[in-house]
């Protein structure tokens, strides 16, 4: 399953920049599959997963091979990651773009006991976003 760059119109206001920005994209897709291992007392596992299958949006021009080309996901991007089933209780996770293309998980181990983390499957929604600064809205 993969959805990739959509022409998105969404228009918001920045308030940290104080410019508006435009949405451009959201890239959606399935990952896991891939060993935790165990997590023993306030621990934590990351593994990182390369997210493939962009597609260069509509009237963007020829694909970006460079970090932060508007077909890319890039570190900034905004990323929700979900389970797709229950994870073990006692364990938490938290999600971030460590580089271009790739998507790190993180599982965290808050008890005082030894956890498995086993290869649990995330839906990973990603929203790229841009500035309105006339030339490529």
């Amino acid at each position: 399953m993969s959805s990739n760059f959509k022409d998105a119109q969404l228009t918001y206001f920045n308030q940290d920049l104080q410019l508006s920005s435009k949405l451009k994209g959201v890239f959606q897709t399935e990952v896991g599959g891939s060993a935790f291992g165990s997590l023993t007392t306030a621990t934590n596992s990351a593994v990182a997963f390369t997210l493939r299958g962009l597609i260069v949006p509509v009237g963007t021009g020829a694909a970006g091979t460079a970090a932060g080309a508007a077909n890319q996901i890039s570190p900034g991007d905004s990323v929700i990651v979900t389970p797709t089933a229950a994870l073990t209780t006692g364990l938490s996770y938290y999600a971030y773009i460590s580089a271009v293309n790739t998507l790190t998980i993180v599982l965290v181990n808050a008890t005082a006991g030894t956890l498995a983390g086993g290869s649990p499957n995330f839906i990973v929604t990603i929203f790229k976003f841009g500035q309105l600064d006339g030339l490529s809205s």
